[in-house]
Parts: structure tokens; C-alpha cells; sequence
């Protein structure tokens, strides 16, 4: 008996093979059946993970949306654009070497190799960089900003800004807490990773061999976090390059917080020594 062939009969071994045209028919009309079917599943990962960068019960990630970045297995590429004698062409900085469409590398790595616990000083903090002021005002804003955006992205940016103004009404009897933790911006933390051979990205990686120090802090931020936000707060680390992909040693990095408040940081500590060995315990 020969290869069955699928007929709106069902399978037939008689059955007349179906022409190209029509298998493109039949093909479209199951794309479309199932098409809420397909988003649905290429959104959504296990627990609940959204593979867009979104997560069921976690606050709106900025930086992940918004640095024009992306992961390269454990190193960070970033997409840019560059002259290369007369002729602007796109290329790429992999690790703080910039390597034109042709291949051929524009320009040397000159940042210094430094742990980040050594500086976590020079992290600039900004006081925290937001007022209470006119807030149910600029909430309607945000709302109406929400209602009148197509573009998914910028939606999200927006949607996440409208939380975050949302859960400053909460900050006063909270301010205790919060206050405690130094702020930075986007802008001090790119300047840290262009003058040290550094790298910023979640903070997943070390969480094994975070200190009780670290977890500690990590709770609490995350209990505080939740209870008035609904929403897990959202951790990156600044650590040496080579701590992402050697994944068994002592690593050190300086681990960040998502402010609930506003699209800025709060640096919730830097660890070295510390650091647990697994294969230790």
C-alpha cells in the first residue's frame, strides 16, 4: 500500500495527491483556524513565561524592551549603526568590539578589567527622581496615551509607566524601605559598562550561588514589592563577562532592582567573597 493521502474524506490510499496550489489552500485555512491557537502558544512558555520579554505577575521589564539589545548565548550584542570610511553600514558591538557588515573590527576594546564589587562606587546615584505631585493628572494621562496606542511595544512602555505612577501612591508609608536603597539611571549604568569590561543581564544566572546576604535582600524587596503592587519586582546583575558563561565558579556581581515607581534603578548590593561555591556545600 502506498503513502496515504489526506482527503476532506479523511485518508485514502487511492486517493489523487493534492496539487501544490491546493495544499497552500488547505495549509492557509489551518493557519487560520488556529491562528489564536499559534499566538497564544508562541507568547506564552513554561509557567506561565512570556517569550516576548513580558511575565504572568511580574512588573513591566523597561530595560529588556527598550535597549535595542538582545542575547547571544551568554554574551551581549547590540545592534548599531557606525560610519566605516564614507559609507554608514550596520553592524554589531559584541563585548565592546564593534565589527562592521564586513566582518572586520572598526575599533579596540579599551575598557579596564575590574570586579564589580570594587566599582560599585563609581555606580553614580541620583536621588530619587520622581514627584508625588499632580499624580492622579499625569495617571489620566498615561490612560489615555493606553486607549489611543496600536503599537504593542509602545503600549507596554506605556502601560508600565501608568503601573508605576499607580503604585506611587503607595510610596509614603513605604518610603522607609525603599529609601534605604541608592538610585541610578540607564545613562550611570552605561557609563560603568563602557569603562569596565562589564556586562548587565538577569540576574537568573546567580541566583544559585547568591549569598543568604543577597537572597535576603531579594525577599525582601520582593515581599515589599508585591504587597503593594501585586507584582514581582524585576532583577538584573553587572558582572565580569566571563561570569556568564562560567557558570560553577565564585561570582560577584552588583545586583539592581527595578524601582516599582518609576523607570529607574536601586542598587540592592555587591557581593565577592561572599559568593557561594555549590560544590562546596
Amino acid at each position: 500500500m502506498g503513502l496515504l493521502t489526506k482527503t476532506k474524506a479523511g485518508f485514502w490510499p487511492w486517493a489523487k495527491k493534492a496539487t501544490p496550489e491546493q495544499k497552500i489552500e488547505d495549509y492557509m485555512a489551518l493557519v487560520v483556524k488556529y491562528l489564536p491557537t499559534i499566538k497564544s502558544m508562541m507568547r506564552s512558555g513554561p509557567d506561565g513565561q512570556i517569550t516576548d520579554g513580558k511575565y504572568v505577575g511580574q512588573m513591566y521589564d523597561f530595560y529588556q524592551d527598550f535597549t535595542g539589545g538582545f542575547t547571544n548565548g551568554s554574551m551581549a550584542v547590540t545592534p548599531m549603526e557606525f560610519d566605516s570610511g564614507d559609507v554608514a553600514t550596520n553592524g554589531i558591538t559584541l563585548n565592546g568590539i564593534t565589527i562592521n557588515a564586513n566582518g572586520e573590527q572598526v575599533n579596540q576594546d579599551k575598557r579596564l578589567d575590574k570586579k564589580p564589587v570594587e566599582v560599585v562606587g563609581e555606580l553614580e546615584t541620583v536621588p530619587t527622581p520622581f514627584t508625588l505631585e499632580g499624580l492622579d493628572e499625569k495617571i489620566q494621562l498615561f490612560a489615555d496615551k493606553s486607549k489611543i496606542s496600536n503599537q504593542r511595544y509602545a503600549k507596554d512602555q506605556i502601560d508600565g509607566f501608568k503601573k508605576r505612577l499607580e503604585n506611587r501612591k503607595h510610596y509614603r508609608e513605604n518610603i522607609e524601605f525603599y529609601s534605604q536603597f541608592p538610585n541610578t539611571t540607564d545613562d550611570k549604568i552605561d557609563n560603568l559598562l563602557a569603562k569596565y569590561k562589564l556586562v548587565m543581564n538577569s540576574s537568573e544566572l546567580f541566583v544559585p550561588t547568591f549569598p543568604k546576604e543577597a537572597i535576603d535582600v531579594m525577599k525582601k524587596y520582593s515581599d515589599v514589592t508585591e504587597k503593594i503592587t501585586g507584582e514581582k519586582p524585576v532583577f538584573y546583575v553587572i558582572a565580569e563577562e566571563k561570569d556568564f558563561i562560567k557558570k560553577r565558579g565564585k561570582l560577584d556581581p552588583i545586583l539592581l532592582a527595578q524601582s516599582p515607581f518609576g523607570f529607574y534603578w536601586q542598587i540592592c548590593g555587591a557581593w565577592d567573597a561572599e559568593m557561594l561555591l555549590l560544590s562546596e556545600l
